[in-house]
């Protein structure tokens, strides 16, 4: 029996003797007060107390055989400098110190322990999520953040059959394809050209070893990646990339079968998409989490093609009812971004009790930072000084944003301007080590919410397609007709707290929310920072 304590984000205190099965509790626990779940810490718990971590948030991991490690790596490059989605393998990680506490101080926020909406969307305020009485486990260490990404058991890693896939996947030739960003996906209300239809056809073909490898491992729910967090910020992620070019892969793939009105292998495409970016929900590193983020937004846009271009039956709109809701549910307590900025957290550390690593970082050649201020670092580093005020503001930092990434959405977005703050109070205290670590502080909340937003989207957006479904092909005049049998909520826009904007046009709609910028540009598309996130039907396809 393992003694299990649990301090639930309500105040209440309550404990119990757990006999696990396979590392994990056998049925539900909740807060005696106000009902919160308490499983998933209790499940913590028991991975510390059994040595490894076990808790698993939704969606899917990888597991199977133990994959090799890689070679260490040459030494890396560091600036400051943010990455894109065309970034190379070779830049994947060069650019650590700015991104580093950027998912740093924001992780532990989510992870001591807020319910942003809650596994329940019926509610529309869940109770406070559990926290755990000791730390959850955050690794402190770059080993104890290694085996902080847990190893799925022999046959169940997810991984395995992506890696085989990425290695299957063939990209010669897509230069008349949307691919990468030189040619626009098709417009929604119009029939695909022959010529696309030929370039596509043939791209899809090209790859069928790929997207049957994808499709197998979507079939596991846990994954772990083969990359060594031991090396710090010299770990190297080259699957990231090539899972960016999957999603991409299979957004295309899904814009085909719809277009060729095979409606099931269409939503199938986007399942396996979506399947596909979440593999990375587990992976403690912010530079996992962009391209999830992004594989997230390609199987949105995928959707939006598919509903616009064929019907999809009852069956697939229901599987795809059931993952993005798990999906929303995960993202709104920010599961992946807090794991990925404990994972920052440790690697920072590592870096101030390293002089060395810091030194490094300093001599690259393309570090934006002025001359004098890296002067006065590189001769205190020199002269051996420990970095003791720096370890204390960074620990102080992480404290103070936990107490605002505790909010729900938009309250969480106040952690970006506090981010920022902090990184004028390390440079007015004259921390100038920490100008390494915190400028990018304060973004991962706007990219968080702007992924929680595009899985309302495409789940509202599959709700009115099961409404359209009972209604001869009719859309409702409000999105409030779709609950509770459709959507037990009205999904709120991460970015202002009010419902999505939803308007009913011809014989199709426009959903959307109005993005970073925080102003309602009435649907029209987000470009760079300015515009909304949009999800449009400009005609269903039994009206074509």
């Amino acid at each position: 029996m393992i003694p299990i304590k649990i301090l639930c984000g309500c105040g209440q205190k309550y404990a119990f003797d757990a006999e696990p099965i396979g590392g994990r509790i056998t049925q539900a626990v909740a807060c005696p007060v106000c009902g919160a779940d308490g499983t998933v810490v209790a499940n913590q718990l028991i991975a510390q107390h059994l040595g490894a971590d076990s808790a698993a948030a939704p969606g899917l991991r990888i597991g199977g055989p133990k994959l090799p490690p890689p070679a260490p790596p040459p030494p890396r490059r560091m600036n400051d400098a943010t990455r894109t989605k065309k970034s190379s393998d070779a830049n994947v990680r060069s650019k650590w110190l700015i991104v580093a506490l950027g998912g740093t101080v924001v992780s532990l926020l989510v992870l001591a322990g807020a319910v942003i909406f809650g596994r329940d969307h019926n509610r529309r305020q869940a109770p406070a999520s559990p926290l755990a009485e000791v730390p959850v486990g955050l690794p402190q260490t770059l080993a104890e953040l290694n085996a902080w990404y847990v190893e799925p058991p022999p046959g169940q890693n997810a991984a395995n059959f992506y890696l085989k896939g990425f290695d299957e996947m063939q990209l010669a030739n897509i230069d008349a394809l949307p691919f990468s960003g030189k040619v626009q996906l098709p417009a929604l209300d119009r029939t695909i050209s022959a010529s696309m239809k030929s370039a596509l056809a043939t791209f899809v073909k090209s790859n069928q070893a790929a997207l049957q490898l994808f499709a197998q491992g979507a079939k596991n729910d846990r994954c772990r990646y083969p990359v060594d967090l031991t090396l710090g910020f010299d770990a190297l992620f080259p699957h990231c990339k090539k899972l960016g070019n999957a999603t991409r892969l299979l957004e295309l793939t899904a814009i085909y079968h719809a277009a060729a009105n095979q409606a099931e292998l269409a939503a199938k495409d986007v399942l396996v998409c979506l399947t596909l970016a979440n593999s990375l929900v587990e992976e403690p590193a912010v530079l996992a989490q962009l391209p999830r983020t992004w594989g997230v937004d390609f199987a949105v846009q995928a959707l939006e093609q598919t509903v616009n271009r064929t019907l999809l039956p009852a069956g697939v709109l229901s599987e795809l009812t059931k993952a993005f809701q798990n999906m929303e549910s995960s993202e709104a307590r920010g599961e992946g971004f807090t794991r990925a900025m404990a994972g920052e957290r440790a690697m920072d550390l590592a870096a101030l009790a390293d002089p060395k690593q810091i030194l490094f970082a300093l001599s690259a050649p393309d570090l934006k930072m002025p001359a004098d201020r890296r002067s006065k670092i590189t001769a205190r580093l020199q002269k051996g000084e420990k970095l003791t005020a720096e370890r204390e503001f960074f620990e102080a930092s992480f404290r103070r944003l936990m107490a605002v990434r505790q909010e729900p959405f938009p309250a969480r977005l106040k952690s970006d301007d506090l981010g920022r703050q902090l990184v004028a109070e390390a440079l007015d205290k004259k921390l100038f080590v920490l100008d390494l670590l915190l400028p990018s502080l304060g973004r991962r909340t706007v990219v968080e919410a702007e992924c929680l937003a595009q899985l309302r989207l495409g789940w509202t957006a599959v709700a009115l397609e099961q409404f359209r479904a009972t209604h001869e092909n009719q859309y409702p005049a409000a999105l409030s007709k779709l609950t509770p049998e459709f959507l037990c909520i009205a999904l709120p826009d991460p970015f202002d707290g009010q419902p999505l904007r939803y308007q009913k046009k011809g014989s199709g709609y426009m959903l959307y929310s109005v993005g970073p910028d925080l102003m309602d540009n009435s649907g029209e598309r987000k470009h760079g920072k300015d515009g909304d996130i949009v999800f449009e039907v400009v005609r269903t396809a039994a009206s074509r």
